[in-house]
């Protein structure tokens, strides 16, 4: 899905040498540690994590596959919470409007408007 839909990058690395424990057992247990969550704070703006590439809304390494033949494939979601500026214009226009009629004038100054804003 990720690489159909946008930009992307893949690395892909080699490594010499043998591992001294279970080289699946470590990665498997490395992504599940780093794992998106699943419960996204409120408050939070910035959210970002491991996702099996087959599930990236799923964070369920038990259930789908990072092994594909020799290969390891997962992917990294960042999610970022934004408010549209469209949204942000609309209440600013609506703020400076009832400004306008409590003072009975026709403009606000820039400094009033950044306060609104």
């Amino acid at each position: 899905m990720g690489l159909i839909s946008s930009t992307h990058s893949m690395s892909r690395y080699h490594i010499e040498g043998k591992f001294e424990n279970a080289v699946m057992d470590e990665v498997r247990n490395g992504l599940i540690e780093n794992a998106i969550p699943k419960i996204e704070s409120e408050y939070d703006e910035l959210s970002a994590g491991w996702t099996p590439y087959e599930s990236p809304y799923n964070p369920d390494f038990e259930k789908f596959s990072f092994i594909f033949g020799s290969y390891f494939l997962f992917s990294l979601r960042i999610d970022k919470k934004s408010i549209q500026n469209k949204l942000i214009q609309k209440h600013m226009a609506i703020a400076i409007d009832k400004k306008k009629q409590e003072t009975g004038r026709d403009f606000l100054s820039k400094n009033e408007k950044t306060e609104i804003k």
